[in-house]
């Protein structure tokens, strides 16, 4: 019987991770679909030696089978880092007789979202601010999107050869395909699947990603000589829908895979990725293996292979995947979004607390430290905003400022430092760099320096860019951030983004419902007999684009709207052309932002920047980096977020920028207020009394809030405040870590 069990275990054991891996090992798609059966044998010979032979080797109690798979593994660990020098050895050293060469780990990097409008930023800076060539890892094509390229480098006249004439030259003897044209209805051939002809559809993602980011310098000659793509097949590996169960983990753990095919794609052209008739794989010849690989796109779990192989590796975190936060919810059960396709539902609910809770805690918690080893494998880390950077810390404890209590004050008190200690330690060991947001530019700065950071204690950007962010204007210099359009802005509050759960739109809506009765307004109010009601004295548009996946949230919306009788005061705007969403942004007084913990929020900055007086969650980027100082209304601590502010009404002593609010209560106070201040604004200038209202604080409020936004929006998240910090910290650890520290000092 005991025999019987033990088999059953090992079995199990050695059945489970199939189980896990067994929808990511059957997808296959795009040109992948062309090799099916040699892609999934990748995908189960990897499962199979990475965690079914371990996990049925410690089953079975066979120690001397797992040193020896120990062995193995140590053994492929080090001939592949023996073949990565042997590789390099084949190019002039970097900084001597080349330039440093920099990976940039992006799977998706073809998409449109703020991801990838922080890496082609990141890539525009880099090759402007820098001598270092780029290789993008990037997914591997679809045939719709090869077809696309490919029309679009037929349409330019470009062929094989002109794309990448090196690639050329290592095709096989005899044959002349690479004077032929690409396939332009993105056929299966040789010639577009060979290394070139993948270069020149990178050269279509660097086109489309310069006209939706608007950063021509993506396309110039120059530039497109210098960027390199290497399209990884086994990606959909980290797919989070191909795991139901243990998604965290399992997804986590599948992103070893395209990082080892990262390596070996970096070490070897692959048959087909050669000429027609090459039969074999060929080394690669062309451009040494990164000396620096950066992940830009949360795959912590690639930073170990990088690091196993050699490779200083770095991370640009945009979100942590799992933070103390998160964790405590678990534990108390308090649910943050409940994601219902049916109907919206409130922001938080509480659900029971019992043994699934606890599991489901220590799950996460085991979790974090397997997160936090990954940590360890970076000799750079930097993060999008201060509250990524304290959720971060407070997993991977990298500055030593204790992770437990989430004030600042009260981890600096733990820790017995000052609080700008604590601050600049986080500062020093995870970099914050802004994300790039297009603001308009900035008034000459007097030379009265006054510090607007994100919290009490936090450093100052030094150069130019602090200038600009500490800048005390005079009144004509904040002038020149009015704009003719905020005279003539009506009471209309508009909302951005798409229509997901943690977006909160019912939280929106339910403040507005509250805002309009504070108002003293209701749907039937006026409607005697006979005579119309009367116009709401405020409205609100949730505009955003859809996605398949909230169709049912989105009709949802609209049924509550129509059942609360707000249909001529409350629209919902799916898909607006640009046009006409900047004509809307121009007449609109407000701006609602309901989503907790958004890591940065790109949106609230643009907000800010086109002028409209901004209502954003007390939480994340928005409560400390961007709404700082905020408004402090009567009953409501708008400056209350745990490190954000630096004394009871969070003001730090200098004009606020927005509003920020957490409760319907709040949201709807700030909007009543925002409301009757613009009544009050509006009073004097039909009056034609501007002199006497520029001394009056009710008559100037809301345009001195709109001037200092602008202001802070443009000093702190411009693009030209991105590339310093870019050049500050990045270039300097990627310096250091190439060429030394003494180069990278030279040049700091």
């Amino acid at each position: 019987m005991w025999l019987a069990l033990g088999a059953v275990v090992s079995l199990a054991a050695c059945a489970i991770p199939f189980a896990l891996f067994g929808k990511a090992i059957k997808s296959v798609s795009g040109y992948n679909r062309r090799d099916a059966w040699v892609v999934r044998g990748h995908r189960a010979l990897f499962v199979g030696y990475t965690f079914a032979l371990p996990l049925f080797l410690v089953a079975t109690l066979n120690l001397f089978g797992l040193a020896i798979w120990a062995g193995i593994t140590a053994a492929v660990i080090f001939k592949l880092r023996s073949a990565i020098a042997t590789q390099r050895r084949g190019f002039p050293a970097a900084g001597s007789g080349r330039a440093a060469v920099l990976g940039l780990y992006h799977p998706h990097c073809d998409q449109r979202a703020g991801g990838e409008k922080v890496l082609w930023s990141l890539v525009t800076t880099l090759l402007e601010k820098t001598r270092y060539d780029l290789v993008i890892y990037s997914n591997l094509l679809t045939e719709n999107q090869v077809a696309q390229g490919a029309q679009w480098m037929s349409a330019r006249g470009l062929t094989v050869a002109s794309v990448a004439p090196a690639a050329a030259a290592g095709a096989s003897a005899g044959t002349d395909a690479t004077a032929l044209p690409l396939s332009s209805d993105g056929t299966y051939t040789p010639s577009t699947r060979r290394f070139a002809a993948w270069q020149g559809h990178g050269q279509f993602i660097l086109h489309q990603a310069s006209e939706t980011f608007a950063l021509p310098a993506l396309t110039s000659a120059a530039s497109v000589a210098r960027v390199r793509f290497v399209f990884l097949a086994h990606t959909p590996m980290t797919d989070a829908v191909h795991y139901p169960r243990l998604t965290l983990l399992v997804q986590s753990l599948a992103a070893f895979l395209p990082a080892l095919e990262a390596l070996l794609a970096s070490l070897v052209f692959t048959a087909e990725s050669l000429a027609p008739g090459t039969s074999h794989a060929r080394a690669n010849t062309l451009f040494p293996v990164p000396d620096f690989i950066l992940d830009t796109a949360g795959y912590p779990f690639a930073l170990p292979v990088f690091a196993a192989a050699g490779i200083p590796t770095g991370a640009y975190v945009h979100y942590p995947i799992v933070t103390h936060s998160m964790i405590g919810r678990v534990s108390s059960g308090t649910v943050e979004i409940v994601n219902s396709q049916s109907a919206p539902m409130p922001a938080q609910a509480r659900a029971p607390v019992g043994l699934r809770a606890h599991v489901k805690a220590n799950y996460y918690r085991a979790f974090a430290e397997l997160y936090r080893l990954t940590g360890l494998c970076a000799s750079f880390v930097a993060t999008n905003s201060h509250w990524t950077q304290r959720e971060l810390d407070r997993v991977w404890r990298a500055s030593g400022v204790p992770p437990g209590p989430v004030a600042l004050a009260a981890a600096a008190a733990e820790a017995g430092i000052s609080v700008n200690e604590a601050a600049t330690r986080r500062e020093r060991v995870l970099p914050c760099i802004f994300p790039p947001c297009r603001v308009g530019s900035m008034p000459p700065p007097s030379h009265a320096l006054l510090p607007l950071a994100p919290f009490e204690g936090a450093p100052t950007l030094p150069g130019p860019a602090a200038i600009a962010a500490n800048a005390v204007l005079s009144p004509q210099q904040l002038a020149t951030l009015s704009h003719p359009s905020d005279r003539a802005r009506r009471p209309l509050f508009v909302s951005l983004g798409q229509f997901r759960p943690e977006k909160n739109h019912m939280l929106q809506l339910d403040a507005f419902t509250r805002a309009l009765t504070l108002l003293g307004w209701t749907p039937s109010a006026g409607a005697g007999a006979g005579a119309a009601p009367t116009p709401a004295p405020l409205e609100l548009e949730m505009i955003g684009t859809t996605r398949a996946e909230d169709r049912g949230r989105i009709d949802a919306l609209m049924r509550a709207i129509t059942e609360r009788g707000l249909g001529a005061c409350a629209r919902v705007r799916l898909d607006v052309p640009r046009a006409e969403l900047d004509e809307t942004l121009s007449q609109a007084l407000g701006g609602l932002h309901c989503m907790r913990d958004e890591h940065f929020g790109i949106g609230v900055v643009e907000l800010l920047d086109a002028g409209i007086i901004t209502i954003a969650h007390r939480s994340a980027g928005p409560g400390m980096d961007i709404v700082v100082p905020a408004v402090n209304l009567a009953g409501a601590d708008a400056g209350a977020n745990a490190d954000a502010g630096a004394g009871s009404d969070g003001s730090f002593g200098f004009p606020p920028v927005g509003y920020l609010a957490e409760t319907e209560e709040e949201y709807a106070a700030a909007m009543v207020d925002v409301v009757r201040r613009h009544a009050d604004e509006t009073a004097w200038l039909t009056a034609g009394m501007d002199a006497a209202r520029e001394q009056d604080e009710k008559g100037v409020f809301l345009t001195r809030l709109r001037q200092h936004a602008r202001l802070r929006a443009r000093a702190l998240f411009s693009e030209a405040a991105f590339e310093q910090r870019v050049v500050q910290h990045l270039v300097r650890a990627v310096d250091r870590a190439v060429l030394g520290r003494s180069a990278a000092k030279a040049n700091a």
